[in-house]
């Protein structure tokens, strides 16, 4: 068999989490490192991004990023604000560690790329849905949702309900996927999966129920699942999702997943509208 093409160097309308970069002439593998440092830098905070777009030229660089606060984020939506509201407040609240650790970031991007001032956009994805959209979204996932005391249970609920608002991708959805699993032991893993298939099916069929934007989702699971000590593949497939068709609109995302029993990896495909 030959190798396979990557169809996000095909379609990037379908991606909108693709860096637009216009940094003179920086490599694309150096800017897909300052990209995977801005995501780790918000994500030791407790903030997920869903969205990056960085824009800029050899003088200013423009930061725009849509952001999710997790439940167990360590800085607050509030003081956020207050700490991007002014240069002045900047410096007046320097011996706090979240300013002071805001301040290093935007001043090791200016260092890194080479540019004399960085902005940065934030929005905040709010997960809102109608009344009678929430009940039923509710009464489909409560039967299923047998983990709902597990790390990042809240978070993974929410991450599907942006999905379903069609305001997230499948990055935010993958990574909390993943961010619950890790959590796991090897003898939950089996139940693990059994709740992933119903909550998978609960939301393709509120997608329908109310025209979603969801048509199906394909996860595939690799490593050393329930703790033996080959490593394998468990693969999820609820509704339609075309594998070799450049015509349907399919988010992807790959998120790895460490464990105390190694590292996993999640692939998630999902059709959308």
């Amino acid at each position: 068999m030959g190798q396979k093409a990557n169809p996000k160097s095909v379609r990037f309308s379908h991606y909108p989490e693709v860096c637009a970069v216009d940094l003179g002439k920086k490599e694309s593998s150096y800017l897909a490192y300052v990209k995977s440092y801005i995501v780790q830098f918000f994500r030791l905070k407790g903030i997920y991004i869903s969205k990056i777009s960085v824009v800029g030229d050899t003088n200013i660089l423009f930061l725009n990023l849509d952001v999710f606060f997790s439940k167990r984020n360590r800085i607050k939506t509030k003081k956020l604000r207050r700490v991007f509201k002014s240069q002045k407040g900047l410096k007046m609240q320097s011996n706090v560690s979240n300013t002071r650790g805001f301040i290093a970031f935007c001043q090791s991007l200016q260092q890194i790329l080479g540019v004399q001032k960085v902005v940065l956009k934030l929005r905040k994805l709010e997960c809102q849905m109608e009344a009678n959209q929430v009940t039923s979204f509710w009464s489909q996932i409560k039967k299923a949702f047998t983990f709902k005391r597990t790390p990042f249970a809240t978070d993974l609920v929410q991450a599907a309900i942006l999905l379903l608002n069609n305001q997230a991708g499948a990055q935010l959805f993958n990574t909390f996927l993943a961010l619950m699993f890790s959590r796991l032991t090897k003898r939950q893993h089996s139940r693990f999966f059994v709740f992933l298939k119903k909550f998978f099916k609960s939301i393709l069929v509120h997608s329908q129920l109310f025209n979603g934007p969801v048509l199906g989702i394909r996860l595939l699971i690799s490593g050393k699942l329930s703790g033996k000590t080959r490593a394998h593949s468990f693969a999820i497939n609820v509704g339609q999702v075309p594998t070799q068709t450049l015509d349907c609109n399919i988010d992807y995302s790959y998120i790895p997943a460490f464990t105390m029993m190694g590292t996993f990896g999640f692939k998630l495909w999902i059709a959308l509208k």
